[in-house]
């Protein structure tokens, strides 16, 4: 154990100025219904006032999560089977912090859910540790990864050792006094660690560029109660500012397909199965020459349409390389 402990400052509910705040409403509607998502007109960060009680949190992600936001939407899913889609994503993750790593280091991820990142780079490293709030998840990566794990609260885990790398993958946003969580990741890195963060993009494309009234209907969908805060990437450098961390690098990234972004243009509606939302992306089933041909043609679409959000920051996940200094 470390010789002192970490002790949280409740920073829920609260945003990034270190003055007296304003805000304005967002929305009152949200993924569940009634709910009340404010913007703070100074520093921009947006606080999601009705989420998830602190006393509700386990029970939430252990029971109810799991079903609303499943990869198949509406029914809960196995680990083995969220794993077998998860990895898809965390594919890129790993080879972009593949040139960062060391054999001697020790990385922790926080919200690993089925352990997928740390499963494509412990051969990397000395050490892996997930934590990750479902129960099952975490025996998942114990039991068939081979990765220590605990699901205990993150906030308040004291660690036997300091950290050279912590990954946090669209897990900020959903933590409990979120802004403490990144105070606290400084406190559990080593001089010169490094953080690597993904979390959704509050300026992303659909919900800033789309003609309404489908604009809308994203937003609403968007904003739900098992997020407290949303960043753009001006509050998410900032708040990392505060914690003491230089950033490295910053990118966006966009996991959805072409076809899933047109289904919110014409329809403004999900894709009923998050697979088929990030891979899926065919257009035509036919082995005929036309219908290969232009599923070519779209994929190419496809591919510019992706770096296209990302030269405009306006991809569904903002990316952020920082460390401590030495």
């Amino acid at each position: 154990m470390t010789n002192d402990v970490f002790v949280a400052q409740d920073k829920h509910g609260k945003c990034l100025c270190s003055i007296g705040s304003k805000f304005e409403v967002v929305t009152r509607k949200t993924r569940e219904g009634d709910g009340l998502w404010e913007r703070c007109i100074n520093c921009g960060l947006v606080v999601n006032r009705k989420g998830v009680l602190k006393e509700e949190f386990k029970d939430f992600y252990n029971i109810d999560y799991q079903k609303s936001n499943s990869f198949s939407r509406g029914k809960e899913i196995t680990p083995k089977e969220h794993y077998d889609i998860a990895i898809n994503s965390m594919k890129p993750v790993a080879e972009y912090l593949k040139p960062y790593l060391k054999n001697d280091w020790r990385v922790m991820d926080i919200g690993a859910a089925t352990g997928e990142f740390l499963d494509l780079i412990k051969n990397y490293v000395a050490y892996c540790f997930g934590v990750e709030a479902n129960n099952d998840y975490c025996q998942f990566m114990q039991e068939e990864l081979g990765i220590d794990a605990t699901s205990d609260d993150y906030i308040t885990l004291e660690l036997d050792k300091k950290f050279d790398l912590i990954v946090i993958n669209a897990t900020i946003d959903h933590m409990y006094n979120s802004l403490s969580v990144l105070d606290k990741i400084a406190y559990d890195l080593k001089p010169g660690g490094m953080i690597y963060i993904q979390t959704p993009n509050d300026n992303q494309a659909l919900r800033k560029f789309l003609p309404e009234p489908n604009r809308r209907l994203f937003e609403i969908f968007m904003y739900q109660k098992a997020h407290y805060l949303s960043f753009s990437m001006k509050t998410l450098k900032i708040a990392l500012k505060q914690a003491g961390f230089n950033i490295i690098e910053t990118s966006s990234r966009h996991d959805y397909t072409l076809k899933n972004f047109l289904q919110w243009y014409y329809l403004g509606i999900p894709q009923e199965e998050i697979y088929q939302a990030k891979v899926a992306g065919e257009f035509f089933t036919g082995k005929d020459n036309f219908s290969l041909e232009i599923n070519k043609l779209l994929f190419d679409v496809d591919k510019k349409f992706h770096g296209l959000l990302e030269r405009h920051n306006a991809g569904e996940l903002l990316c952020v390389t920082a460390k401590l200094p030495k």
